[in-house]
Parts: structure tokens; C-alpha cells; sequence
């Protein structure tokens, strides 16, 4: 279930962006924000925080009426709206307070100096549910990270002032994740001191964000950290295996026997699995065979721990064993394999569930994920909804513009969707235009206002390039899932009921 101090965090980083000037779109997506904190809040029965976050949608919701049918806003808005954000945090506070500070994951952390106009790209990205956060030197810009785990890094490079201390950054506390630089050159000086940087992206600068999300649409699609379950009975070890991944962002689940491992591998996912050549229950090679039949296509990594007494076991041909460790295996050498396996496993799933051109799920990948959504409710009798969008005129922009233009424009569709999204929610194409949302521990009103407030997000954004671009609309039809009934059933009457 999603985190109340994060969706709270949320909450409070968009309305100070409101503050800085009036956004019907990011207004519509935060009320949705805050009818869907309501949500959670009723589920876990804090009710001081269930009426303090009716309350701030309703006040966003009105806002956003008047503006529509006015043009403006309310005149005392800003006031009315810290009122409210200070209710909802005050009745937090009363719940359950959070220990230490909330952390705000993916989006961009951004150096770039005050004479850089960043406003019209933070509101732009800001449309897409992507966070900019902008800070003047390296030294704030490493304080954020307390609070802001990006999804990249990026510097508008105009000299080389700050060069060492965010090369030296992108090198090693964020060496996980892409380092852009921007620049007003783009002459070939520019673009080799950006690769002497370490930088993995280069963009001119001014950017658009069009132009941006194009570039990092691979790598912010994919800003969760890497899963290891690391299998191991000897506590010590394990411990200090667990230290250093934690330390590079990498995400660690543990079990001390075979058994254990695999209920967690089953139930948690992991991207690769580091396991102990001796185990209590088993050998580690016989738990590698088993991995190897339960999770065939793309098979599952599994890293060995083998001691030196065992290493006359690395010559065997075991096609279970991605690769050998020698303990005690060095970190260095224990993050290259992992991050190399992770890595690949991820790519290898894409490539294999994932639609080329929109990055959405497949048809068939989408049902096996929604029949597990629907085994978790029918077992916590959580809500789950489905929705069904497709574009509007599609056709006949495809006639007009071709068929380039149209795939250009389904690409930003989706990745509008995914930005606007939760990270557990479901994205898949299934025809054409038309894709299926699922919105897990979501019931039908707080999904009607996550619609209404992507509708009117997308309607204002231009597609296509410079006099020629046109703005398009989606309709949406939801349904309540029914955890009875199998995903490609519910996605049939989905698609066919008018």
C-alpha cells in the first residue's frame, strides 16, 4: 500500500509549485492527490486526516471549476490552500508521525545557476507527474539527496565551475543512474568535456520537456532501484552484503534457507538472487535448478557464493549459475555483477512484455500481472479498478500528420501515462490507441478524479512540432474489477461494453 507521508510529500511539493503561478491541470492532478490520500487515510482509519484531505480536494476541485468557467482562479486561493495543507499535516502529525524526514524517489535533481530560466521546464514536467528539484550549487544539491532519491541527475553546464564536484557525484554516490548535461554550445568542445564529466546524456540548452523525457524516457521508466534477495544462513556476512548494495541504491530482501529464498523470490520479485553455495536445506546449486524451472523466460540470475574449497565447482557447465563469487567476494566485485545481472534481467523482461513503441505492456504481459492483482484482492478485499483510454481523432491525425507523427504521438501518450501514474499501477496496450490502466488498492471515485485530472493534464499539451502542433482528448470507460473472474475476461467485457 502505498505511503501516506510520501503521498502527503507529494501533496506539499505541488501546491508550492502551485504557489508560484496558477495550473488547472497540476491543480486537477493534485485534488486527485488528495482524494486518493483520503482513501488511504479511511483504510487505515485515521479520520482526522481522512476530513482535513476531503477538505483540500474539495477546495481544489472548486478551484478548478472556477477557473475553467472564469479563466482564474479564486482571488484568495494561496491563502485558503496553506490553511488546508497545514490541516492536513497537523492531523498527520496527530496520526502517526513518520520517522525522519519523508523521501521523494525518481524525478530530475538539477544543478543550474539563478540566471537559468528552469520555470516553464519545472511546470512543464511538473504536467507529467515528474518532480524538478533545482538547487544553485553542488553543495545544496548533495543536501537534497536526504530527502530525494532522482531518477537522474542533470547540470546546466554555461562553465566549468562546478565540474569536479558534480563529475565526482555522477561517478560515485549516483553512479546508478543517468548524469545529463545541458549546455548553450553544442559544438564538439562541449560535447567531449560533457563525456569527460562522466555524462551519459547531452542536450542544448534551453531544453524542452518533450525533448528531455525523450532522452531519460528509458531510464526514468525504469528509476526503481535494482531488487536483490540475497539467500545466505551466515548472519555476519549476509549483513555486510546487505550494507554495501544498500550503500550503491540497491535494494536488498534476505532469507537464511532454500526454502525461505523461494516464498520471498515468488512473492517480492527480485531482479537477481545471490545465494550461498551451501545452504541449510539444500545445496545451492539444486536451488539454482529450481529458480532456473520456476522462472524459465527470461530465466532468473542467480549469483553463487561458493568458498575456495568449492571452486573447482566454477568449471561446471551449469547453465542455473549466472555467475561465480568467490568468498569473501570484494564489493567492488559484487556490485558489477549484480548491477550487470539486474541490469540485464531488466532488459531482458522489457524486451520480452513490453510494447516497442510505447514501452506499455503487452497484451499477454499485462493479463499474467492483472491476474496477480487479482489473486492480492481477493485476498485483502482491497478495491481494484480498470479503466479504459484511447485517443480521440486518433485516425484522422494519422491521415493528416502519417503515420510518423502518429507514432510519435503514442509514444508521449504513454509516457504521459507513466509519469501521471503510481509506481504500482499497470499501463498495457492493448489496440492501437487504446490502453488499460490498473489501479491497484483505488476505488471508482478516487479513479474518476485521477482520469478527470489526466483529461484535462493532456488536453493542453501540444503534439507535433512548432505552428503545426494540435492537441488531442481521450475518452475513458472504468469498471470495479471482479476477483472472481479471470484478466482476460474482464479485459474482453472491458473493451466490448458500450
Amino acid at each position: 500500500m502505498p505511503d501516506l507521508s510520501r503521498e502527503l510529500t507529494d501533496i506539499e511539493r505541488g501546491l508550492a509549485l502551485l504557489g508560484r503561478g496558477w495550473d488547472t491541470p497540476l491543480a486537477a492532478h493534485l485534488a486527485y492527490l488528495a482524494l486518493n490520500l483520503k482513501c488511504q487515510a479511511e483504510r487505515d482509519g485515521e479520520d482526522e486526516l481522512v476530513a482535513a484531505a476531503q477538505t483540500l480536494a474539495h477546495s481544489l476541485h472548486d478551484a478548478v471549476r472556477e477557473a475553467r468557467q472564469t479563466g482564474h482562479p479564486p482571488a484568495d486561493l494561496t491563502q485558503a490552500l496553506a490553511a488546508r495543507l497545514a490541516r492536513l499535516k497537523a492531523s498527520r502529525k496527530l496520526a502517526s508521525p513518520p520517522p525522519g524526514l519523508p523521501v521523494v524517489h525518481g524525478g530530475i535533481l538539477l544543478l543550474a545557476g539563478p540566471g537559468d530560466d528552469v520555470a516553464a521546464l519545472e511546470q512543464s514536467l511538473a504536467r507529467y507527474g515528474v518532480t524538478l528539484s533545482v538547487h544553485p550549487d553542488p553543495d545544496a544539491l548533495i543536501a537534497a539527496l536526504d530527502t530525494f532519491q532522482p531518477a537522474a541527475l542533470a547540470l546546466v553546464r554555461t562553465d566549468s565551475r562546478h565540474d569536479a564536484a558534480m563529475s565526482a557525484l555522477a561517478r560515485t554516490r549516483l553512479a546508478h543512474i543517468p548524469f545529463v548535461v545541458l549546455s548553450p554550445e553544442s559544438d564538439f568542445a562541449s560535447r567531449i568535456a560533457a563525456v569527460r564529466l562522466g555524462a551519459s546524456v547531452f542536450l542544448p540548452w534551453p531544453v524542452g520537456h518533450d525533448e528531455l523525457l525523450t532522452a531519460l524516457a528509458v531510464p526514468l521508466a525504469d528509476s526503481q532501484p535494482l531488487r536483490v534477495l540475497v539467500i545466505d544462513p551466515q548472519v555476519d556476512l549476509v549483513h555486510w552484503y546487505a550494507d554495501a548494495l544498500t550503500a550503491a541504491g540497491i535494494e536488498v530482501l534476505l532469507a537464511s534457507s532454500g526454502a525461505e529464498g523461494y516464498d520471498s523470490m515468488l512473492r517480492n520479485h527480485p531482479d537477481v538472487l545471490l545465494v550461498n553455495r551451501i545452504l541449510p536445506d539444500c545445496d545451492g546449486l539444486d536451488f539454482a535448478r529450481v529458480v532456473r524451472q520456476t522462472c524459465p523466460v527470461p530465466p532468473m540470475p542467480v549469483l553463487m557464493l561458493a568458498s575456495e574449497a568449492l571452486q573447482p565447482q566454477r568449471r561446471l557447465s551449469d547453465e542455473s549459475i549466472e555467475y561465480w563469487l568467490a568468498r569473501p567476494v570484494a564489493t567492488d566485485e559484487l556490485l558489477v555483477a549484480v548491477q550487470r545481472a539486474g541490469r540485464r534481467r531488466r532488459l531482458q523482461l522489457g524486451l520480452s512484455q513490453r510494447d516497442a513503441l510505447t514501452g506499455a505492456l503487452t497484451v499477454q504481459a499485462l493479463c499474467e500481472r492483472l491476474d496477480e492483482e487479482l489473486s492480492r484482492v481477493a485476498r485483502s478485499a482491497q478495491p481494484l479498478v480498470l479503466a479504459l483510454v484511447d485517443l480521440n481523432g486518433f485516425s484522422s491525425f494519422n491521415r493528416r500528420r502519417g503515420y510518423a507523427a502518429g507514432d510519435r504521438v503514442l509514444a508521449t501518450w504513454a509516457r504521459f501515462l507513466r509519469k501521471r501514474l503510481r509506481r504500482n499501477d499497470l499501463i498495457g496496450r492493448v489496440d492501437g490507441d487504446a490502453f488499460v490502466l490498473v489501479l491497484p488498492d483505488t476505488g471508482l471515485e478516487a479513479a474518476q478524479a485521477l482520469l478527470d485530472s489526466l483529461s484535462l493534464a493532456f488536453s493542453e499539451l501540444a503534439l507535433g512540432d512548432g505552428d503545426a502542433a494540435e492537441r488531442l482528448s481521450f475518452s475513458m470507460r472504468l469498471c470495479e474489477a471482479d476477483p472472481r473472474l479471470p484478466a482476460a475476461e474482464q479485459l474482453t467485457t472491458l473493451e466490448t461494453d458500450v
